[in-house]
Protein backbone atom coordinates (compact mmCIF):
# COMPACT_ATOMS: atom_id res chain seq x y z
CA UNK A 1 0.00 0.00 0.00
CA UNK A 2 1.39 3.37 -0.99
CA UNK A 3 -0.10 5.86 1.45
CA UNK A 4 1.22 8.83 -0.51
CA UNK A 5 -0.68 7.87 -3.65
CA UNK A 6 -4.14 9.20 -4.42
CA UNK A 7 -5.05 5.94 -6.15
CA UNK A 8 -8.36 4.66 -4.72
CA UNK A 9 -7.39 0.96 -4.53
CA UNK A 10 -5.83 0.97 -1.08
CA UNK A 11 -8.48 3.37 0.19
CA UNK A 12 -11.27 1.17 -1.13
CA UNK A 13 -9.67 -1.85 0.56
CA UNK A 14 -9.63 -0.12 3.95
CA UNK A 15 -13.14 1.29 3.62
CA UNK A 16 -14.55 -2.05 2.50
CA UNK A 17 -12.99 -3.75 5.55
CA UNK A 18 -14.57 -1.30 7.97
CA UNK A 19 -17.21 -2.24 10.51
CA UNK A 20 -19.81 0.11 12.04
CA UNK A 21 -20.05 2.01 8.75
CA UNK A 22 -22.49 4.89 8.54
CA UNK A 23 -23.06 8.11 6.63
CA UNK A 24 -21.24 8.36 3.29
CA UNK A 25 -19.43 5.05 3.93
CA UNK A 26 -22.63 3.02 3.62
CA UNK A 27 -22.50 3.22 -0.20
CA UNK A 28 -19.81 1.99 -2.55
CA UNK A 29 -17.84 5.09 -3.52
CA UNK A 30 -14.61 5.83 -5.36
CA UNK A 31 -12.68 7.61 -2.62
CA UNK A 32 -9.48 9.45 -3.46
CA UNK A 33 -6.91 11.10 -1.19
CA UNK A 34 -7.19 14.89 -1.39
CA UNK A 35 -4.81 15.77 1.43
CA UNK A 36 -2.52 14.13 3.98
CA UNK A 37 -1.15 15.34 7.31
CA UNK A 38 0.66 13.75 10.29
CA UNK A 39 -0.50 13.46 13.86
CA UNK A 40 0.68 11.79 17.07
CA UNK A 41 1.16 8.04 16.41
CA UNK A 42 -1.02 8.15 13.28
CA UNK A 43 -1.57 9.75 9.87
CA UNK A 44 -4.64 11.56 8.64
CA UNK A 45 -5.94 11.54 5.08
CA UNK A 46 -8.74 13.62 3.64
CA UNK A 47 -10.83 11.35 1.41
CA UNK A 48 -13.13 12.81 -1.23
CA UNK A 49 -15.88 11.28 -3.34
CA UNK A 50 -17.88 13.86 -5.24
CA UNK A 51 -19.04 16.46 -2.71
CA UNK A 52 -18.53 14.13 0.28
CA UNK A 53 -15.42 14.30 2.43
CA UNK A 54 -14.23 11.91 5.14
CA UNK A 55 -11.16 11.98 7.38
CA UNK A 56 -9.27 8.69 7.55
CA UNK A 57 -7.05 8.17 10.60
CA UNK A 58 -4.53 5.43 9.88
CA UNK A 59 -2.80 4.09 13.00
CA UNK A 60 0.52 3.34 11.37
CA UNK A 61 2.03 1.92 14.57
CA UNK A 62 -1.11 0.77 16.39
CA UNK A 63 -1.64 -2.83 17.42
CA UNK A 64 -4.67 -4.24 15.62
CA UNK A 65 -6.89 -4.27 18.70
CA UNK A 66 -6.38 -0.55 19.37
CA UNK A 67 -8.68 0.66 16.58
CA UNK A 68 -11.87 -0.45 18.34
CA UNK A 69 -10.66 1.10 21.58
CA UNK A 70 -9.89 4.40 19.83
CA UNK A 71 -13.33 4.37 18.20
CA UNK A 72 -15.06 3.85 21.55
CA UNK A 73 -12.85 6.45 23.23
CA UNK A 74 -13.58 8.94 20.44
CA UNK A 75 -17.31 8.62 20.95
CA UNK A 76 -16.91 8.84 24.72
CA UNK A 77 -14.89 12.05 24.52
CA UNK A 78 -17.24 13.45 21.88
CA UNK A 79 -20.18 12.99 24.25
CA UNK A 80 -18.14 14.44 27.08
CA UNK A 81 -17.33 17.62 25.15
CA UNK A 82 -20.90 18.01 23.92
CA UNK A 83 -21.96 18.32 27.56
CA UNK A 84 -19.76 21.37 28.23
CA UNK A 85 -21.93 24.39 29.12
CA UNK A 86 -20.56 26.56 26.30
CA UNK A 87 -21.66 24.13 23.57
CA UNK A 88 -18.74 25.42 21.51
CA UNK A 89 -16.39 22.43 21.54
CA UNK A 90 -17.14 19.84 18.87
CA UNK A 91 -15.47 16.68 17.69
CA UNK A 92 -15.76 14.43 14.62
CA UNK A 93 -17.93 11.35 14.95
CA UNK A 94 -16.81 7.84 13.97
CA UNK A 95 -18.05 6.68 10.57
CA UNK A 96 -16.28 3.32 10.44
CA UNK A 97 -13.58 1.16 12.07
CA UNK A 98 -10.96 -1.10 10.50
CA UNK A 99 -8.74 -3.43 12.51
CA UNK A 100 -6.53 -4.61 9.62
CA UNK A 101 -5.01 -2.18 8.97
CA UNK A 102 -6.01 -0.29 12.14
CA UNK A 103 -7.89 2.81 11.00
CA UNK A 104 -10.87 5.05 11.72
CA UNK A 105 -13.07 7.00 9.35
CA UNK A 106 -14.30 10.25 10.90
CA UNK A 107 -16.53 13.15 10.01
CA UNK A 108 -14.45 15.80 8.28
CA UNK A 109 -14.59 19.13 10.10
CA UNK A 110 -12.63 22.07 8.72
CA UNK A 111 -11.29 25.17 10.39
CA UNK A 112 -8.22 27.29 11.03
CA UNK A 113 -5.35 25.78 13.07
CA UNK A 114 -5.75 27.19 16.57
CA UNK A 115 -2.20 28.37 17.06
CA UNK A 116 -2.20 30.16 13.72
CA UNK A 117 -5.38 31.99 14.70
CA UNK A 118 -4.52 32.91 18.31
CA UNK A 119 -2.09 35.79 17.59
CA UNK A 120 -4.66 37.67 15.49
CA UNK A 121 -7.59 37.36 17.89
CA UNK A 122 -8.56 40.38 19.94
CA UNK A 123 -7.96 39.96 23.66
CA UNK A 124 -11.54 39.13 24.59
CA UNK A 125 -11.91 36.53 21.83
CA UNK A 126 -8.52 35.01 22.64
CA UNK A 127 -9.48 34.72 26.30
CA UNK A 128 -12.73 32.96 25.39
CA UNK A 129 -11.06 30.52 23.00
CA UNK A 130 -8.23 29.64 25.38
CA UNK A 131 -10.75 29.11 28.17
CA UNK A 132 -12.54 26.63 25.89
CA UNK A 133 -9.25 24.78 25.36
CA UNK A 134 -8.79 24.59 29.12
CA UNK A 135 -12.34 23.32 29.61
CA UNK A 136 -11.88 20.63 26.96
CA UNK A 137 -8.59 19.29 28.34
CA UNK A 138 -9.79 19.65 31.93
CA UNK A 139 -12.99 17.72 31.21
CA UNK A 140 -10.96 14.91 29.68
CA UNK A 141 -8.57 14.85 32.64
CA UNK A 142 -11.41 14.56 35.15
CA UNK A 143 -13.63 12.18 33.17
CA UNK A 144 -12.32 8.96 34.70
CA UNK A 145 -11.32 7.92 38.19
CA UNK A 146 -7.58 7.36 38.40
CA UNK A 147 -6.74 3.94 39.83
CA UNK A 148 -4.71 3.91 43.04
CA UNK A 149 -1.73 2.06 41.64
CA UNK A 150 1.65 2.69 43.31
CA UNK A 151 3.50 1.32 40.28
CA UNK A 152 1.67 3.66 37.90
CA UNK A 153 2.33 6.57 40.23
CA UNK A 154 6.03 5.74 40.28
CA UNK A 155 6.01 5.56 36.48
CA UNK A 156 4.50 9.05 36.32
CA UNK A 157 7.11 10.38 38.73
CA UNK A 158 9.87 8.70 36.73
CA UNK A 159 8.58 10.39 33.59
CA UNK A 160 8.62 13.78 35.30
CA UNK A 161 12.12 13.09 36.62
CA UNK A 162 13.26 12.15 33.11
CA UNK A 163 11.78 15.38 31.74
CA UNK A 164 13.55 17.32 34.49
CA UNK A 165 16.88 15.74 33.60
CA UNK A 166 16.34 16.52 29.92
CA UNK A 167 15.63 20.08 31.03
CA UNK A 168 19.07 20.29 32.62
CA UNK A 169 17.90 20.28 36.24
CA UNK A 170 20.03 18.94 39.05
CA UNK A 171 19.44 15.92 41.25
CA UNK A 172 18.65 18.28 44.11
CA UNK A 173 15.70 19.64 42.14
CA UNK A 174 14.51 16.13 41.30
CA UNK A 175 14.40 15.23 44.98
CA UNK A 176 11.71 17.88 45.44
CA UNK A 177 9.15 16.26 43.16
CA UNK A 178 5.89 16.05 45.08
CA UNK A 179 4.51 12.47 44.96
CA UNK A 180 0.92 13.74 45.24
CA UNK A 181 0.77 15.62 41.94
CA UNK A 182 -2.47 14.99 40.04
CA UNK A 183 -2.59 12.21 37.44
CA UNK A 184 -5.16 11.41 34.77
CA UNK A 185 -5.52 9.42 31.59
CA UNK A 186 -2.86 10.96 29.35
CA UNK A 187 -4.26 13.30 26.72
CA UNK A 188 -0.92 13.65 24.88
CA UNK A 189 -1.82 17.02 23.42
CA UNK A 190 -0.51 17.83 19.93
CA UNK A 191 -0.50 21.29 18.30
CA UNK A 192 -2.54 19.87 15.43
CA UNK A 193 -5.38 18.80 17.71
CA UNK A 194 -7.41 22.02 17.76
CA UNK A 195 -9.07 23.92 14.93
CA UNK A 196 -11.04 27.14 15.21
CA UNK A 197 -14.25 27.72 13.22
CA UNK A 198 -15.52 31.27 12.73
CA UNK A 199 -13.13 32.28 15.49
CA UNK A 200 -15.37 30.97 18.25
CA UNK A 201 -16.12 27.24 17.87
CA UNK A 202 -13.34 24.87 18.86
CA UNK A 203 -12.86 21.58 16.99
CA UNK A 204 -10.93 18.77 18.66
CA UNK A 205 -9.60 17.06 15.57
CA UNK A 206 -7.48 14.18 16.83
CA UNK A 207 -9.22 12.17 19.58
CA UNK A 208 -7.04 11.12 22.51
CA UNK A 209 -6.42 7.41 22.89
CA UNK A 210 -3.57 6.93 25.36
CA UNK A 211 -4.17 4.19 27.92
CA UNK A 212 -1.53 5.18 30.48
CA UNK A 213 -1.98 7.64 33.33
CA UNK A 214 0.33 10.66 33.38
CA UNK A 215 0.68 13.80 35.44
CA UNK A 216 -1.78 16.29 33.99
CA UNK A 217 1.11 18.77 33.88
CA UNK A 218 2.55 17.03 30.82
CA UNK A 219 -0.41 18.05 28.66
CA UNK A 220 -0.43 21.58 30.04
CA UNK A 221 3.29 22.00 29.48
CA UNK A 222 2.85 20.97 25.84
CA UNK A 223 -0.05 23.41 25.42
CA UNK A 224 1.85 26.27 27.06
CA UNK A 225 4.81 25.64 24.78
CA UNK A 226 2.66 25.98 21.66
CA UNK A 227 0.87 29.00 23.11
CA UNK A 228 4.20 30.72 23.81
CA UNK A 229 5.44 29.93 20.31
CA UNK A 230 2.22 31.30 18.78
CA UNK A 231 2.27 34.57 20.73
CA UNK A 232 6.00 35.33 21.02
CA UNK A 233 7.83 32.96 18.72
CA UNK A 234 10.66 30.70 19.83
CA UNK A 235 12.23 33.21 22.18
CA UNK A 236 12.04 34.59 25.67
CA UNK A 237 9.79 37.61 26.26
CA UNK A 238 11.58 40.80 25.25
CA UNK A 239 9.58 43.20 27.37
CA UNK A 240 7.20 43.43 30.27
CA UNK A 241 4.35 43.71 27.77
CA UNK A 242 5.43 40.43 26.15
CA UNK A 243 5.48 38.69 29.50
CA UNK A 244 2.12 40.12 30.55
CA UNK A 245 0.54 38.99 27.27
CA UNK A 246 1.83 35.47 27.76
CA UNK A 247 0.75 35.29 31.39
CA UNK A 248 -2.76 36.54 30.56
CA UNK A 249 -3.10 33.89 27.87
CA UNK A 250 -1.92 31.13 30.20
CA UNK A 251 -4.27 32.43 32.88
CA UNK A 252 -7.20 32.35 30.46
CA UNK A 253 -6.47 28.70 29.68
CA UNK A 254 -6.17 27.84 33.38
CA UNK A 255 -9.45 29.65 34.15
CA UNK A 256 -11.21 27.24 31.80
CA UNK A 257 -9.26 24.25 33.11
CA UNK A 258 -10.30 25.01 36.69
CA UNK A 259 -13.97 24.84 35.67
CA UNK A 260 -13.74 21.20 34.57
CA UNK A 261 -10.37 19.77 35.56
CA UNK A 262 -9.48 17.49 38.48
CA UNK A 263 -7.20 20.02 40.16
CA UNK A 264 -6.82 23.79 40.52
CA UNK A 265 -3.08 23.61 39.69
CA UNK A 266 -2.41 26.65 41.85
CA UNK A 267 0.64 25.53 43.82
CA UNK A 268 4.27 26.35 43.05
CA UNK A 269 4.86 22.62 42.66
CA UNK A 270 2.15 22.43 39.96
CA UNK A 271 3.58 25.31 37.98
CA UNK A 272 7.08 23.87 38.36
CA UNK A 273 5.96 20.55 36.87
CA UNK A 274 4.19 22.30 33.98
CA UNK A 275 7.34 24.24 33.15
CA UNK A 276 9.56 21.15 33.44
CA UNK A 277 7.52 19.39 30.75
CA UNK A 278 7.50 22.57 28.70
CA UNK A 279 11.29 22.92 28.88
CA UNK A 280 11.77 19.26 27.97
CA UNK A 281 9.67 19.77 24.82
CA UNK A 282 11.59 22.91 23.90
CA UNK A 283 14.91 21.15 24.47
CA UNK A 284 13.74 18.40 22.12
CA UNK A 285 12.97 21.02 19.46
CA UNK A 286 16.46 22.48 19.90
CA UNK A 287 18.10 19.07 19.54
CA UNK A 288 16.15 18.35 16.34
CA UNK A 289 17.28 21.70 14.94
CA UNK A 290 20.89 20.92 15.78
CA UNK A 291 20.66 17.52 14.07
CA UNK A 292 19.40 19.17 10.89
CA UNK A 293 22.04 21.91 10.96
CA UNK A 294 19.68 24.76 11.87
CA UNK A 295 22.10 26.30 14.33
CA UNK A 296 20.53 29.73 14.77
CA UNK A 297 17.03 28.27 15.23
CA UNK A 298 18.41 25.81 17.79
CA UNK A 299 20.07 28.69 19.63
CA UNK A 300 16.77 30.57 19.87
CA UNK A 301 15.04 27.52 21.32
CA UNK A 302 17.85 26.95 23.84
CA UNK A 303 17.66 30.60 24.92
CA UNK A 304 13.90 30.20 25.40
CA UNK A 305 14.44 27.04 27.48
CA UNK A 306 17.12 28.79 29.56
CA UNK A 307 14.72 31.64 30.35
CA UNK A 308 12.11 29.19 31.62
CA UNK A 309 14.68 27.18 33.55
CA UNK A 310 15.91 30.30 35.31
CA UNK A 311 12.34 30.97 36.49
CA UNK A 312 12.08 27.51 38.06
CA UNK A 313 14.49 28.49 40.81
CA UNK A 314 11.95 31.03 42.03
CA UNK A 315 8.94 28.74 41.64
CA UNK A 316 9.86 25.48 43.38
CA UNK A 317 9.18 25.40 47.10
CA UNK A 318 10.77 22.81 49.41
CA UNK A 319 8.48 19.82 49.95
CA UNK A 320 8.86 16.44 51.50
CA UNK A 321 8.86 13.25 49.51
CA UNK A 322 11.37 11.26 47.61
Amino acid sequence: MSSSSNSPEWVRSIVNSMQRRRGPLTDQRDWVVSEEWPSFSARFFLLSAGSDQVALKLGSNWPGDLAEYVADETERVRDLLSDLPSGKVVMPGVLGVSTDPPALALDYLSGEPLFEAVPDLDEARRAAVLSLCGQAIGAYHSSEEVPHDPEADRAARDELASAARRSGLSGRALSKIEPGLTRSRGYRFSPNDFLLVDREVLVLLDPPHVKKYDYVHRDLGSFFMELHRALLGERAPRSGDDLARLQRAQGDFLDGYRETGPDQLDTDQDRWAIDVFQIARISGVAQNRLRTGKISAAGRALSWAWWLRRGLRHRLTPVSGG
